[in-house]
């Protein structure tokens, strides 16, 4: 026997052309490859013998491979997807070059150790690509190749255009299937997305029970506000882009049919002629509403399109006996005729007269209005007309003059809550006696009032008036230079009504104003909320010191106490505030008070609001952190920190 070593030479199977020699493959080590290197390639080594003339059954020794010591011998290993071990032609069998261990001469193919990687994860419809065109070594775009190095590329280049076109046909083929298969999951996904829908809980709910639950999605027209019966009027907003209801109905067929069919989610209608709230809407939203009560936001900006007002009228007015609540901004040459004696459910109104000195025929189309007890004026309060006076429990004027206020209240004795900016003309001045007797309001339980000029408002009007029912009190100061003393004129109304303030507020611009609150509050033992607001346009620094000396409870052994029944402080920051002695009173109220009244001589304050603070620097850190560790025991605390002045 004769032993050979060499390499093994690879031929085309098409034209016999070199295309390389048998190596290591690079991308998976336990496969044979292709090289173009001869340094690169397998050591084989075999036994022959010299005088045979055929050699067969050989062991081929790979000498130079990385697992030579475990799979020595050079070998063909059946393919994962052949059907049987014949290599025939015409068959697409095929065997893997690589390593393998040995077998008996003339053995059929055998399960032995070799080289090739479980196959139980490869995809059937794949086949392997296991070759590695390795390049000629050290050849750039640059490089001047010799004779040799064509020949050598020129089949490899055969070679590898074919292996990629077989790479892209791949690929095109599982992007095909991955498209079938996203498509195949989104299909699915909607079935199994629409069939969840039928068989949850919400698809079987009643339609009563929906309409319900949408009923909760309706704006309010209008609020209260804390401390006072005066309605604030608010609309929803009827524009199809931001309506919540129109939104639910178009989430589905089933919760369409709910909300269409639910009238009263459709009773509040606002008819801007420059909104979003186009004709065709309004009549959308009277045919949804059925038959229910309304309420309805007429309004009309100036230099908007006379033609689109009047058909906004035409609609609107016809329905009036379903109004319930209305807000209208009355127009010069408006003719609200058509509605007088035609507003059977009217509870709310507020109307926006005009302010400027034009024609305008005051309007009395909301004289006759059986249920109407709520009124709110905005503008000159002359030019609203007549209205049904003796009925009313609440009205708000945007303005109106000291006189003007003891007339409207003299036309109201059931007036439960009555709001007003009032302003002193000198001619009422000078008609001004004190020795009329006051008027008495059995029934007012609610007052706010805003001074708009300095002339003597607080003498003319509270002493005026006996309010023996009153609960809650608002002053506000909106002129900056006040030459006359309110406070006098407030403690006299509370002593010759002889009421018990539960509610006080007061918004004082001055220092001198301020200086006299104490006094006030003093003068009201049964206060259980206190605001002492700032107005920041008058830029005044911090004078309710005296205030705060008065809310302090002292040590043990005092017989009285200032507003012993006080649970809730809310104090508008200024120039000058002095967070030491606001933290003192705090803690003397918090600490030698009782939850209630009754157990002991003061209550325990349960919530404390210092609003505006300009900046938490300015501060004093042993104070906030005083008032921190009453948060910490139960006080409900709250600081508002703003980077602006408080508006």
């Amino acid at each position: 026997m004769r032993s050979v070593t060499g390499l093994i030479q690879a031929r085309s199977a098409t034209d016999n052309t070199v295309v390389g020699y048998v190596a290591e493959n690079t991308g998976n080590a336990n496969h044979f490859g292709i090289t173009y290197d001869p340094t690169a390639a397998i050591v084989f080594t075999l036994s022959v013998d010299p005088t045979a003339a055929v050699s067969s059954q050989l062991d081929i020794s790979a000498t130079t491979t990385t697992y030579e010591a475990t799979w020595p011998l050079m070998g063909g290993i059946d393919g994962v997807v052949n059907d049987s071990n014949d290599l025939h032609t015409g068959s697409d069998n095929f065997a893997y070059i690589q390593g393998t261990t040995h077998t008996d001469p003339g053995s059929p193919p055998a399960s032995v150790s070799n080289s090739y990687p479980s196959p139980e994860d490869a995809e059937s419809a794949i086949a392997p690509a296991t070759n590695q065109w390795t390049p000629v070594p050290e050849i750039t775009g640059d490089t001047s190749l010799t004779s040799s190095e064509k020949r050598s590329i020129r089949p490899a280049l055969v070679h590898a255009r074919r292996d990629l076109a077989d790479l892209d046909e791949a690929l095109a083929h599982i992007e095909s299937v991955r498209e079938q298969m996203l498509s195949k999951r989104d299909a699915l996904k909607a079935y199994l997305d629409t069939c969840s829908g039928l068989l949850s809980p919400v698809g079987s709910m009643p339609q009563e029970i929906l309409a319900e639950i949408f009923s909760y999605l309706k704006q309010n027209y209008y609020t209260r506000p804390a401390g006072s019966s005066t309605p604030i009027i608010t609309t929803s907003v009827c524009d199809p882009a931001l309506n919540e209801v129109v939104k639910l109905s178009h989430v589905c067929r089933q919760w369409r049919s709910a909300a269409l069919h639910t009238h009263s989610l459709w009773d509040n209608i606002k008819a801007h002629v420059q909104g979003p709230m186009s004709v065709e809407c309004v009549q959308a939203w009277l045919v949804r509403s059925g038959s229910c009560p309304l309420s309805v936001d007429i309004q009309c900006r100036t230099g908007s399109a006379p033609g689109t007002w009047n058909d906004i009228l035409d609609v609107l007015l016809p329905h009036s006996h379903r109004w319930r609540h209305a807000t209208i901004m009355l127009q010069e040459g408006s003719n609200l005729s058509r509605i007088r004696d035609r507003l059977p459910l009217l509870e709310t109104l507020e109307v926006q007269v005009p302010t400027s000195h034009s024609e305008f025929s005051p309007q009395s189309a909301f004289e006759i209005a059986p249920m109407l007890r709520s009124v709110r004026v905005n503008g000159w309060i002359h030019r609203v007309g007549q209205l049904p006076w003796a009925q009313l429990t609440s009205f708000h004027a945007s303005e109106c003059s000291v006189q003007q206020s003891l007339i409207l209240l003299q036309a109201m004795p059931d007036i439960v809550s009555f709001t007003g900016n009032v302003h002193d003309l000198p001619a009422e001045s000078r008609l001004y006696s004190a020795s009329s007797p006051p008027l008495r309001l059995a029934k007012l339980e609610h007052l706010d009032l805003g001074a708009m000029n300095s002339g003597p408002i607080q003498p003319r009007l509270f002493g005026s008036l006996d309010l023996p029912s009153l609960k809650t009190l608002a002053f506000r100061e909106r002129y900056w230079a006040f030459l006359s003393a309110w406070t006098p004129s407030i403690i006299a109304l509370i002593q010759q009504s002889s009421c018990d303030l539960t509610y006080l507020e007061l918004t004082l611009g001055t220092m001198y104003s301020q200086e006299s609150a104490d006094d006030l509050v003093r003068a009201c033992p049964r206060l259980e909320h206190l605001v002492l607001a700032h107005n920041p346009d008058h830029n005044a620094s911090w004078g309710y010191s005296k205030v705060m000396e008065a809310l302090t409870v002292l040590p043990s052994g005092a017989t009285s106490y200032v507003t012993p029944r006080l649970r809730a402080l809310e104090v508008d920051w200024a120039r000058g505030f002095q967070l030491q002695a606001f933290a003192d009173m705090i803690e003397s109220r918090w600490k030698r008070g009782s939850r209630t009244y009754e157990e002991s001589p003061v209550t325990r304050m349960d919530f404390i609001s210092l609003r505006c603070v300009p900046n938490a620097a300015d501060f004093e850190e042993e104070a906030l952190a005083r008032l921190k560790a009453f948060e910490t025991e139960g006080l409900n605390l709250n600081i508002n920190f703003i980077d602006a002045a408080c508006r």
